[in-house]
């Protein structure tokens, strides 16, 4: 652990209720109620934020009294984004609290990126997410988006467990108020979507928050101690450098050894799938690894195209009834030395509601009544029209010429 981090203790809450909810089926409206139904406080921790219609909601909620903090990452890959200048910009001017994490020198971050993506709401509400805030990552109903995964969850004890972590985080080496500036923001997706899935209920769970690089590896500890199932669906993976093993992969592998069926899901998108080293060779290597030893393992690429979906950027895992949503991705930096966030959530309820998911995009196609299927019944149904309207068009003839003999 780097100096100036946290030094968190892993805990688990109990009988919690919350809400399940996938993108780009469903997210969008949680989100937007959560923020619509926010009274006092607002504390957003995002990697990225891009979206303008989600940044006017936090606006709005700053102009009718609520008092809301951001915490960006100020040196995403790739750097960051030019359309979050004017969301820092807005949410200034509407009187938020905005911070971004980029100290350098003795005054350096004690995380190598702030990668974590969680609301906590009013001191009693806990929005937790795979995704940034991006147009694609929550889309408007209808339109197509990432494969993402989340959860509303409500209980005052885990929102102030929670709080304390963005304080700390907040108010912590490295950290200091953002800049913006006037200019084009992200333009929205146009590509359709038909959504499947809708938000789900759940009552009585127990739930364990997981902070890299503090706790990160209760996720092993959850694999390990699976027996029946542990389903992966994961933007990519990475071997450590040195040849290092993963110690989130190696306890899946070593759950298969045990007869616990295994199956892994990686993301199909170009840039996931166009070098040597990246998620289609790993697929490969632990193909061979199950033929060799006749594991019970199963992995596969998930090629977006084919799906309606614009890329796998789930972060997830279902281990028997235990679900992991979570910003971290299965590399050394996420677990080791970023700051990441997720939760481990021990519900029937919801590890069913996300296994249909998983089932959903393990199957490689578009759903039935996706935007493709939709479009293909249209243009079949065009045809239909159009023969009919040919056919009494050639009645009408024959009777004209019967008529005039």
């Amino acid at each position: 652990l780097m100096a100036g981090g946290s030094r968190i203790v892993p805990q688990t809450f109990h009988n919690i209720s919350g809400v399940a909810f996938v993108s780009p089926d469903c997210s969008r409206k949680v989100l937007e109620e959560s923020i619509h139904h926010a009274n006092e406080t607002i504390l957003l921790n995002i990697y990225e934020f891009t979206d303008p219609g989600l940044a006017k909601l936090l606006c709005d909620a700053q102009h009718r009294g609520v008092s809301v903090t951001v915490l960006l990452e100020g040196g995403p890959v790739g750097g960051i984004p030019p359309e979050e200048f004017p969301i820092i910009h807005d949410l200034i001017q509407a009187g938020a609290d905005v911070r971004i994490m980029e100290g350098d020198g003795e005054d350096h971050a004690p995380y190598r990126y702030d990668h974590a993506k969680y609301l906590v709401i009013d001191s009693s509400r806990i929005f937790v997410t795979t995704e940034n805030f991006k147009e694609h990552s929550f889309p408007h109903a209808g339109y197509a988006g990432n494969r993402g995964w989340g959860v509303l969850l409500t209980s005052p004890d885990l929102a102030e467990y929670f709080a304390q972590v963005f304080h700390d985080d907040s108010d912590g080496p490295g950290v200091n108020t953002a800049e913006g500036r006037p200019g084009p923001t992200d333009k929205p997706v146009v590509d359709p979507y038909s959504p499947i899935f809708t938000p789900q209920e759940f009552s009585d769970a127990q739930i364990t928050p997981v902070f890299s690089p503090d706790t990160s590896i209760l996720i092993a500890d959850m694999i390990n101690q699976s027996n029946r199932r542990v389903w992966i669906e994961q933007a990519y993976i990475t071997d450590y450098p040195g040849n290092e093993t993963n110690p989130f992969l190696t306890a899946a592998v070593q759950a298969a050894r045990r007869g616990v069926d295994v199956r892994i899901l990686l993301d199909g998108y170009y840039y996931n799938v166009e070098d040597e080293n990246d998620n289609d060779e790993m697929v490969t290597s632990l193909q061979t690894l199950a033929a060799r030893e006749n594991l019970s393992l199963q992995a596969k690429i998930l090629y977006p195209e084919r799906t309606g979906l614009l890329k796998v950027h789930t972060k997830g895992v279902i281990a028997d009834d235990h679900v992991l949503v979570s910003s971290m991705n299965w590399n050394e930096n996420s677990a080791c030395f970023n700051r990441e966030a997720g939760v481990i959530i021990q519900s029937t309820e919801a590890a069913s509601y996300f296994a249909s998911v998983f089932l959903i995009d393990w199957s490689g196609k578009r759903a039935s009544g996706q935007a493709g299927d939709s479009s293909s019944a249209m243009n079949n149904t065009g045809v239909i029209q159009m023969m009919a309207l040919v056919g009494v068009m050639i009645f009408l003839i024959i009777l004209y010429r019967r008529h005039h003999r």
